[in-house]
């Protein structure tokens, strides 16, 4: 019966999977489209202001005489330098103003900035002969001497699909002396597009699994499981000893009836026995979720390593030991931007799973904050204020967030009533010493201060939690502060990994016997340049 019961359900939840995979494709098409098309106008848009701004700059009555001599002078000089600072502030791929012929375009002047490959940009009385885009979109429009429309895109310009504009350039008499163009790249619409798509299969997987959950589960509830309750009841009265199910089957049909008439037959429950099964289920569930519990939080923080294998100015490694199976301390690591790195070390107070619960909350808060891009201070200033809202059981964090700009070796960091970072150099270590602000989700409204630290390459920070430092031994002496500042002076020669192992060892080693009482959490990070 239970074979044939599940046979049901799977097929049931088959035909919920098609449903969710056909809604789910058909979701992320239209979003992928709508999410280009919406790209699309946003930079032909921005094209068609900065080709409209850049041409009413020019005097029409000094352009038409530079092809006509092929030499500049100091107005020619000065157009170019604001085309340039133009395209500089706009970020556009090119910015250019030629002479349109029938065939070809004639350039007058292409800006440029000291990123551009001067090879790519035009000289003076260079030609570019019309592709496709040109004969559609530009013919059209320098014959009626009128400014670009629309979306116009080409996949002809050198570099992939862009998007252009263009506006005329007019002299005192109303003829076309010029065109200025303005072009954009849509690499990062087809990458973002691209990041899209990923994040709608990931929820498409998602919905596919907590929709065939949901399925086995009812199945489980309303068939399954009343059904195999009434076998075992039948199965127990047929060996003489009668086990009914705690608080019966309430299905409100046949399930139910067969189930009540068993039950008329039953003149005795062994309450020891029923009690007993009872207390040992509760123990092994409440077990069971402990261990689901420790393994969710351990995913919650940054596990796998190296890091980030593909990025060469930074190496890190982090470790979190709970003091019980799950605990207040995490760490976390993460890239703001492509050029600066946010990295955390925090501590609940209180232990177990309601200061787990209250480390899910701040860990989010503040990574959601941080990527927002807010300066550091106010990231826990905002993340301070939303702690502090509804904290009826008056917890607190300690932490210290560092956000290092990979480029320059600058360390902006804020440090929330937590343990001072060591700071290892090549002439030895030292103290990352700073007025520690008040601990987050004390009291709303405070201030935060930032503080900056230059990190050359090949140095490194230590940060800990005073799981470390107050870990006690059998004699209940102290780590202290003056070991692990002569410890990590040992590991000069070690990698971020061998350093956070080297400490958790010798931490473990001088503990001994005596029970670990807080939550021990160790992250280094080495800045090696660029």
């Amino acid at each position: 019966m239970n074979k044939k019961n599940g046979k049901l359900g799977m097929r049931m939840a088959r035909r919920m999977i098609v449903c969710v995979l056909v809604l789910t494709v058909t979701i992320i098409v239209f979003v992928g489209f709508s999410y280009r098309n919406t790209y699309h106008k946003f930079y032909s848009d921005k094209a068609q202001g900065i080709a409209r701004m850049a041409a009413s700059l020019v005097d029409g009555d000094k352009v038409a005489k530079y092809l006509e001599t092929g030499k500049t002078d100091d107005y020619y000089e000065e157009l170019e330098d604001t085309f340039s600072r133009i395209k500089m502030h706009s970020q556009v791929a090119y910015l250019y103003m030629y002479y349109p012929e029938e065939d070809q375009f004639i350039y007058i002047l292409d800006a440029s900035t000291i990123e551009d490959d001067a090879s790519t940009i035009a000289q003076l009385g260079d030609v570019y002969t019309y592709g496709e885009t040109e004969y559609k979109y530009l013919v059209p429009d320098v014959q009626e001497k009128r400014a670009s429309m629309g979306i116009i895109l080409g996949n002809d310009v050198g570099y992939g699909r862009s998007v252009s504009a263009w506006a005329p350039v007019v002299d005192s008499k109303g003829n076309l002396v010029a065109m200025v163009e303005a072009d954009y790249y849509l690499t990062e619409v087809q990458q973002k597009t691209r990041e899209l798509v990923l994040v709608a299969t990931a929820i498409m997987v998602a919905g596919m699994v907590i929709s065939l959950l949901i399925l086995l589960y009812a199945n489980n509830r309303m068939l399954t499981k009343p059904l195999g309750k009434v076998t075992e009841v039948m199965a127990s009265y047929r060996d003489g000893e009668v086990h009914l199910p705690e608080g019966g089957i309430q299905t409100g049909d046949e399930i139910q009836d067969v189930y009540e008439t068993f039950v008329q037959m039953v003149e005795k429950i062994d309450v020891y026995v029923q009690n007993l099964t009872k207390v040992t289920a509760e123990k092994e569930r409440i077990s069971t979720e402990l261990n689901v519990a420790t393994q969710i939080q351990a995913d919650m923080l940054p596990n796998i390593f190296p890091a980030f294998p593909d990025r060469d100015e930074i190496d890190i490694y982090a470790f979190m030991q709970p003091a019980k199976e799950v605990g207040g301390d995490f760490y976390d690591f993460f890239w703001i931007d492509q050029k600066r790195m946010a990295f955390l070390i925090a501590d609940v107070s209180g232990k177990g799973v309601p200061a787990a619960l209250f480390m899910v909350i701040a860990k989010t808060i503040i990574k959601n904050n941080a990527m927002m891009g807010l300066p550091i201070e106010k990231v826990f200033e905002e993340v301070n204020n939303q702690l502090c809202e509804g904290n009826v059981e008056s917890f607190f964090v300690t932490s210290w967030m560092g956000i290092l700009d990979v480029q320059t070796g600058k360390v902006e960091y804020v440090n929330a009533g937590h343990n001072i970072p060591l700071r290892l150099k090549k002439d030895g270590v030292e103290w990352v010493h700073s007025s520690p602000d008040l601990v987050l989700a004390a009291m709303e409204g405070m201030p935060y201060t930032k503080v900056e630290l230059q990190l050359q390459p090949g140095e490194r920070l230590l940060l800990y939690t005073d799981g470390v430092t107050e870990s006690v031994n059998v004699a209940l002496e102290a780590y202290g502060e003056e070991r692990l500042e002569q410890l990590v002076a040992e590991t000069d020669t070690m990698s971020v990994k061998e350093t956070v192992n080297y400490i958790k060892d010798h931490v473990e080693s001088f503990a001994g016997e005596a029970e670990q009482f807080d939550d021990i959490t160790l992250l280094v990070m080495e800045y090696r340049g660029v």
